[in-house]
């Protein structure tokens, strides 16, 4: 799903099932009979098939709002009793069954319009139905285990009036149509979670290619929207060979798209081999093209691995995220760096009012956390480990937990092994814990050195511990120097070759951060932190009142001098207690009208400690 769903502040229900201890599903099957007038509605024979893990004598689906008319042992087809209330049906089995054994059970129900199966007007007015399985929906569309750490097989038969078309999971294996009544069957090949499953019924025409290994491509659209389709949809071949280039071969046995007006058509929904797409996406000029990749690398990242619990939600969405980001990085490489600090801006914005919290376990399911800090993560990952062992990581994630369940562990696991190194410290920040770096700095040069002073000045996160870009800008020349940085306070030092008249630091935004001009310098690791020295208004204009908080008793010495280090003015202060002590400067009266706009630089010494900050006079 694309961040353009928002508004939905849809949240994953924990199943009646869980923990997923006594049994596991391995397979659905389903035949589906659908009813239009005088509303719609549908009838199901659906068999699951189970292993059993412990031994029990009644079996627990999430069911809500489906009308159960009746439930048996499918190979004897022995009646059983059962009853529903309203978030679950009970199914009584007919012995008791122990560890090892499988089962079948068939239930055959009637289900309508809901809050998983939508029946609505498209764009243009035209009647559409089709499923959403977000959020913990499954259970309001047919019984089951409706947790994304049960995966499993589906299969699919459905009969529907002659116009229609049925687009759903799986590989299309037959279809006919007798007596007005089209009917087909599909079948998957991989186990899938419940969440994922779709279908979608519609007058639709098909769009159709296949890649060179045979895999089929098809896009489900509405007749009027072909020759939008036919572009939009055009380099979804080439989409595919990219990513499979990056994480690994194509998992499924079928690429699928079928418009429709999910989220109220300007949403997206990663369905298992047939992605639910929204119609107002669909504009004939690739608007949004890279929501189309990025609901396909959700094939990869979300399907065919698949989180074992919605705590980590950020595995899919923080993942496809950054899919969309790399395919924008090779399909419109200018638009790259631009897109990285707009997603960084956008969550800088809206942190305040989503909230500040984990990636882990979120707050807020689709929000800004979870897909836009959720990629910057693994961009700032990326250049902890470096292109070469990141991307092999994300291959091997891939090809270790494909058609399973992970957690974020899981991934933290893999990329150790790739690398070599402990990771555990990063996931802890960067994931487990709520925040992101805030690093004040100041710098000076001092002959041919220049040193440049940092604070971590972050609330309610920790300090981090990360590599760094800075980068010493001269008049005619720049240099890059890469560091590592873990303290609350550190003190570096470059001899670049040139004076140095700005300092940048991550550059190339690979770091989810915020940088700030330091209101005061750290002279030496030996400067307490508990002294400061602010400057207001800054810049100024006509008086500025400089502040100096938490100073031990004593004589000090305040300076102004300007940027080439001349004396401006001085006031001796003696100090008598510690806490905020203020001076105020009008620089008319100190040294009349000759003095200039520009820099200056406000300096209080003395207890063997130094405080200095920058000041700027604009007349």
């Amino acid at each position: 799903m694309p961040l353009v769903v928002l508004a939905q502040h849809d949240y994953p229900v924990r199943s009646v099932v869980e923990p997923l201890e006594d049994y596991d599903v391995l397979a659905y099957d389903m035949n589906w009979s659908f009813e239009f007038s005088p509303s719609f509605s549908y009838r199901v024979q659906e068999r699951v098939t189970l292993e059993i893990l412990h031994p029990i004598t009644q079996v627990i689906f999430d069911c809500v709002g489906l009308e159960i008319n009746s439930c048996q042992e499918a190979s004897s087809g022995e009646p059983l009793t059962f009853r529903t209330d309203s978030e679950a049906l009970y199914i009584n089995l007919p012995r008791f069954y122990t560890p090892g054994e499988s089962v079948t059970l068939e239930i055959n129900f009637r289900g309508s319009s809901s809050a998983g199966f939508y029946s609505t007007n498209n764009r243009y007015g035209a009647r559409i139905y089709f499923t959403l399985g977000f959020a913990s929906t499954a259970r309001y569309v047919f019984p089951c285990v409706d947790d994304p750490g049960d995966k499993a097989i589906y299969s699919c038969e459905a009969s529907l009036p002659q116009e229609y078309r049925l687009a759903t999971n799986g590989r299309l294996i037959g279809e006919e149509i007798s007596d007005s009544i089209y009917r087909c069957a599909y079948e998957g090949e991989h186990p899938m979670a419940t969440y994922l499953f779709a279908i979608h019924i519609f007058p639709y025409s098909v769009w159709h290619r296949e890649r060179e290994d045979g895999t089929p491509i098809e896009v489900y659209y509405y007749p009027r929207d072909s020759a939008r389709v036919f572009t939009d949809f055009a380099r979804v071949p080439l989409i595919v060979d990219y990513f499979e280039t990056l994480f690994g071969e194509y998992p499924f046995e079928k690429i699928g798209y079928a418009e429709c007006p999910v989220f109220s058509g300007w949403g997206a929904m990663e369905n298992q081999t047939m992605i639910s797409f929204g119609d107002r996406l669909i504009d004939g000029r690739r608007t949004y093209e890279s929501v189309v990749a990025h609901e396909l690398s959700h094939q990869w990242f979300g399907d065919a691995i698949t989180i074992a619990d919605w705590r980590d939600f950020w595995l899919n969405e923080g993942f496809a995220q950054y899919a969309e980001l790399l395919f924008i990085e090779h399909f419109y490489p200018a638009l790259f760096a631009p897109t990285i600090d707009e997603l960084r801006n956008d969550f800088f914005e809206h942190e305040p009012t989503e909230g500040r919290f984990p990636l882990y376990d979120p707050e807020v399911y689709l929000g800004y956390t979870v897909y836009y800090k959720g990629a910057l993560v693994l961009h700032t990952l990326r250049f902890v480990l470096g292109d070469s062992l990141f991307f092999t990581a994300l291959k091997n994630y891939y090809y270790t937990y494909r058609y399973r369940n992970v957690t974020t562990d899981s991934f933290m696991v893999v990329c150790e092994n790739t690398s070599g190194i402990s990771l555990r410290w990063f996931f802890e920040e960067w994931v487990y814990s709520a925040g992101y770096p805030e690093l004040e700095y100041y710098f000076r040069n001092v002959e041919d050195t220049t040193k440049i002073y940092i604070r971590q000045i972050q609330r309610d996160a920790p300090i981090f511990r990360l590599p760094l870009e800075v980068k010493l800008v001269g008049s005619e020349e720049s240099a890059i120097f890469r560091v590592w940085i873990a303290e609350s306070v550190e003190s570096l030092a470059f001899v670049p070759g040139f004076y140095v008249t700005d300092v940048v630091l991550d550059p190339n935004s690979w770091i989810l951060m915020k940088t700030h001009i330091a209101t005061y310098v750290s002279e030496s690791q030996r400067v307490k932190a508990e002294l400061e020295l602010f400057a207001y208004p800054n810049p100024f204009n006509s008086e500025l009142q400089i502040t100096i908080k938490n100073a031990e008793p004593g004589n000090y010495r305040l300076a102004i001098h300007n940027i080439e280090g001349k004396l401006v003015k001085a006031w001796e202060l003696k100090i008598l207690y510690e806490g905020t002590h203020k001076v105020a400067w009008e620089p008319a009266k100190s040294a009349g009208d000759e003095l200039p706009s520009g820099v200056y630089f406000a300096t209080l010494a003395g207890k063997n400690l130094r405080r200095t900050t920058k000041l700027l006079l604009l007349k």
